[in-house]
């Protein structure tokens, strides 16, 4: 063995050359080694993360109350303005928890909210810390219950701080007396108006998630969120636009590196506090939506409830609101909002659409199987729609993209029921249930389609293709309606044809009730004949957009104001294949695929420019016409305003085709025409003489 040692390694400073290499490098240029990969990138510490690189000097030696107890921190002999302050801040450290930061980075950021029994100083403000932690129990619950947040919506992890799980919310609540009391005769009976206003709030909060979730008790809740609604315009003259208490030093609660060991190693969340005003006028807004939104509960049908969940996903609710409807869809054993028993609402729904001979007949033991397991799945196609109704705006497109499949299957099931029950002729006919399952498909393909435009995710280049694949769906749906009609008109045809019912009850002998009996059923035996129904209406308004809006744009590609997608880094074929690639978990209505789509283009672009416009104006007029029926109607399918604002939007279209046609805009020609949605999130005002 060599008796030499082995040789020590020498280090050297190569920072600077490092600095000068890094000189010569292009922005996105990388210098690694071969055997570099991705697999050690991701094991790799992450440097200046005090939870994961244990060289690093946080400087953070408070972790703790009893550190901030030993640092001097103040603790007592608040002012009754200081009391407001905290209030307000930790108020707008709850509504930043309800928009997803985790608690131990809002409101467990409060000394305070880790130890009340640091408060016992301050009865008033001890009260209210305690009735916010017990807020958050309660909310977290609701939330979980509810089940309609991901992880990157809410953090529901507590990190196992209390939740002043000690005490109930009627126990908090009437301790608000006397922790007034306390307040007045420290502060006089002015200064301490704002702090009991402040403990009131809490008060009506936790009575109002307390009553939303006990059996018939929406209405005391609706009253306590009308009592917080008061309390919060009370509260607003004396909340102060002061910045935020964070990290202030000893005379602030609020220390935001507090809890950093508690944290799970990885990036942290960027931080937005915000401002107080802004958390109020939150609160304000979602207890305005909880308010409005309790006509869930007056829903008789399906149809009432898919209108209500359609209108209800646009709000922009938050997390609290959007878990109380869900949680007051589903809170009742197998029936819907309590009342509404999903079997019957999704025959009666049928019914009402197409009048199905299926529904009434008795079945055989096969048919009957085939007919349950139809309703089965067609119970939980609608119960995951409302569930995605409810998430945020982001997720139900997501979610909607891949729900597909579940509608395609429904209408393989109302196929097999179809086929057992009437055979395989004359399926336009007979094949009813199926009918009502594409309608359906057509129906959330439209609402999935339509929510690009309601969330913006376009470019102007692209509408074309929205609108042509929005007329493309909408095609098929006023197909369904038509046979539907169809089969609603032999229905009322039958029964007018039908003899009276009476003549049973009421034979040759029959007296006086004979009689009477006879020309109750004869009364009974007439039928209304059908109309189309609004559904039909709202899809001709749609329709007669879209139409609208494709004859128009392909008129202005031919003079060059308007060019179809194009990119140098992607084509037009693979922007179209990502937005409508859900589709293809369809049989019906058929997937409009590219092909179709650059073939009905070129079919356009060999039109004249005048005719095209011509054809443009009359969807537009169909469109605006549609939509006054709606009105005359009363539909509560649309809201009034929109109804208005859709016709102001067609006839303007309509006279900028008509002006176009006869050649008012040549000084314009060299400008690209606008499409402006300024009125309306589904259909853009055409401006060919843009400013």
């Amino acid at each position: 063995m060599s008796s030499q040692a082995a040789p020590q390694p020498t280090w050297e400073d190569c920072l600077e050359t490092l600095r000068n290499g890094s000189q010569d490098l292009a922005e996105g240029e990388l210098v690694i080694h071969p055997t570099y990969s991705l697999y050690q990138g991701i094991n790799a510490i992450e440097l200046f993360d005090p939870r994961m690189d244990a060289g690093m000097t946080t400087g953070t030696p408070i972790k703790s109350p009893k550190d901030a107890l030993e640092h001097g921190y103040k603790m007592s002999g608040f002012s009754a303005t200081e009391h407001q302050d905290i209030m307000d801040q930790l108020l707008a450290l709850f509504i930043m928890w309800e928009q997803g930061t985790p608690l131990a980075q809002s409101i467990f950021t409060c000394v305070f909210a880790q130890d009340t029994n640091l408060l016992s100083d301050s009865p008033a403000l001890q009260l209210f810390v305690k009735q916010l932690l017990k807020l958050v129990a309660m909310t977290r619950n609701v939330v979980v219950e509810g089940n309609v947040v991901e992880e990157e919506d809410f953090v529901k992890d507590t990190h196992n701080f209390d939740l002043c799980t000690q005490e109930t919310p009627a126990q908090l609540n009437e301790a608000v007396s006397a922790a007034i009391a306390t307040a007045t005769t420290e502060f006089g009976e002015g200064a301490a108006a704002p702090i009991a206003s402040r403990l009131r709030l809490l008060s009506h909060l936790l009575s109002m998630l307390a009553n939303f979730t006990k059996p018939n008790g929406v209405s005391k809740a609706l009253h306590q969120a009308a009592q917080a609604r008061k309390m919060l315009q009370t509260i607003a003259p004396s909340v102060t636009a002061a910045p935020p208490l964070m990290d202030a030093g000893p005379s602030s609660p609020f220390i935001s590196y507090i809890n950093t060991h508690v944290l799970t190693p990885g990036p942290l969340r960027d931080l937005t506090f915000p401002t107080r005003q802004e958390a109020q006028q939150y609160l304000d807004n979602e207890l305005q939506l909880l308010q409005a939104n309790m006509k869930l509960c007056s829903c008789k049908s399906l149809s009432d409830l898919v209108c209500f969940f359609e209108d209800f996903a646009k709000q922009g609710a938050g997390i609290l609101t959007r878990s109380i409807v869900h949680l007051l869809l589903t809170n009742t054993d197998g029936l819907w909002v309590g009342k509404v028993d999903p079997y019957t609402a999704i025959k009666d729904d049928i019914d009402s659409f197409c009048k199905a001979p299926v529904l009434k007949a008795s079945l055989p033991p096969d048919v009957n199987a085939k007919m349950m397991e139809f309703l089965n799945h067609g119970v939980a196609v609608f119960s995951d729609y409302f569930r995605f109704m409810c998430t945020n705006s982001g997720r139900q497109h997501r979610y909607l993209a891949k729900y597909f499949y579940k509608l395609n299957h429904l209408e393989v099931l109302a196929k097999e029921v179809d086929v057992a029950f009437a055979g395989q002729d004359k399926p336009k006919e007979n094949h009813l249930l199926s009918i009502w399952s594409v309608k359906l498909a057509c129906r959330v393909s439209v609402v999935y389609v339509l929510q690009f435009l309601d969330l913006e995710l376009y470019s102007s280049s692209e509408l074309l293709m929205y609108f042509w694949y929005l007329q493309h769906l909408l095609r098929w749906q006023s197909s369904m309606f038509s046979n539907a009609f169809d089969a609603l008109k032999r229905d009322h045809d039958a029964i007018s044809a039908a003899p009276p019912m009476a003549a049973a009850t009421g034979g040759k002998g029959a007296g006086k009730k004979g009689k009477k009996s006879k020309a109750k059923s004869k009364s009974k035996a007439k039928s209304v004949p059908p109309s189309p129904s609004d559904d039909w209406h709202l899809s001709d308004v749609i329709n007669g957009f879209s139409q609208g809006c494709v004859k128009f744009l392909a008129a202005q590609i031919a003079c060059g104001r308007y060019s179809r997608y194009s990119s140098e880094l992607t084509t037009e074929e693979i922007v179209f294949s990502h937005r409508f690639g859900a589709f293809a978990h369809l049989n019906t209505p058929q997937p409009g695929y590219y092909r179709l789509f650059t073939e009905a283009m070129d079919a356009l672009g060999q039109s004249d420019k005048g005719q095209l416009l011509q054809e443009a104006a009359k969807w537009f007029e169909l469109a605006v016409n549609s939509a006054t029926t709606l009105r005359a109607n009363d539909t509560t399918l649309v809201t009034p305003e929109r109804l208005d604002a859709w016709i102001k939007i067609g006839k303007s279209n309509l006279l900028t085709c008509t002006l176009d046609g006869r050649g008012a805009f040549g000084a314009f020609q060299d400008k690209p025409i606008k499409l402006d949605f300024s009125a309306d999130s589904w259909f853009p005002k055409l401006i060919a003489n843009p400013k």
